[in-house]
């Protein structure tokens, strides 16, 4: 903290070595945040994707229809994560190709933004 101190008197800005460890909310700038931790899915959410995949052909699917996918996914509560990509392979889908069809690859959000997100424009 002494260090800090002279350092300020010397205007030089420093970061003080006793400041708090990072929690999992806290991100250093320039890094991405941490990802949300993993969830099962429960027998009913896992039945309900098995359900919404069973409206569609794995080797026939379009754009529209992997939109349609994950619509009903989010609509269900159902997030993405290593075990819907498991039941989406054991009914013989591909995740990543799923999101690639519905243009999720081309950095498009994944949610929409909140009725409450502002903008300004400045010329």
């Amino acid at each position: 903290m002494l260090n800090a101190l002279v350092a300020k008197q010397k205007g030089i800005d420093m970061i003080s070595s006793t400041q708090e460890p990072l929690s999992n909310q806290q991100f250093v700038s320039g890094q991405r945040p941490p990802k949300p931790p993993q969830t099962e899915l429960n027998q009913q959410q896992t039945e309900t994707v098995q359900s919404i995949l069973a409206n569609y052909d794995a080797d026939s699917l379009t754009g529209d229809d992997a939109k349609a996918i994950i619509e009903a996914f989010k609509e269900a509560g159902i997030q993405p994560g290593e075990s819907l990509e498991s039941v989406m392979e054991q009914a013989g889908f591909d995740a990543k190709q799923l999101g690639e069809l519905a243009g999720l690859e081309k950095g498009m959000p994944q949610r929409p933004l909140p009725p409450t997100a502002t903008f300004e424009t400045t010329v």
